[in-house]
């Protein structure tokens, strides 16, 4: 996990180096690609929906013991995971 970051600004270059060449179709097909890994995950965002109440998520966790773990609430990671895609997945590749 330590290496998505990279792994992410290389694609990035990648694709800012390669665009220039690309034709319509081959647009088409990595928006399309984009597309379809990013539904991939809908499912999983749709069943973040934790709710807090009192300290304790609506799954029986103490918050404070969530966050002791490096974690974060559910529905407040699906917030940031979607921002997240808008800015550093979306964002940038209509650039292209």
């Amino acid at each position: 996990m330590e290496d998505e970051a990279l792994h992410g600004r290389f694609g990035y270059h990648y694709v800012a180096w390669a665009a220039p060449e690309w034709t319509p179709a081959e647009r088409d097909r990595l928006g399309k690609a984009a597309s379809a890994a990013l539904a991939g995950f809908a499912p999983l965002w749709q069943r973040l929906t934790s709710r807090v109440v009192s300290g304790v998520t609506s799954e029986g966790y103490r918050l404070e013991h969530v966050h002791e773990l490096g974690w974060m609430e559910s529905t407040a990671y699906r917030a940031l995971a979607l921002e997240t895609v808008e800015r550093a997945v979306r964002a940038p590749l209509s650039k292209f």
